[in-house]
């Protein structure tokens, strides 16, 4: 799920069942991405957002 602002993508994380993070994409989105998709997104340079 992508997110132009950080509070939306944050809430929405917050909200999701499964763990997920915020990942700064290549679009300047914010992504919400399961934790699978996160360790795959990081080892190809994106940013992890805390």
């Amino acid at each position: 799920m992508k997110f132009n602002h950080l509070h939306l993508a944050r809430s929405f994380r917050d909200r999701t069942l499964k763990p997920s993070a915020i990942i700064m994409g290549d679009d300047m989105m914010y992504w919400v991405v399961s934790l699978k998709e996160m360790e795959a997104l990081l080892k190809g340079g994106f940013e992890l957002i805390k």
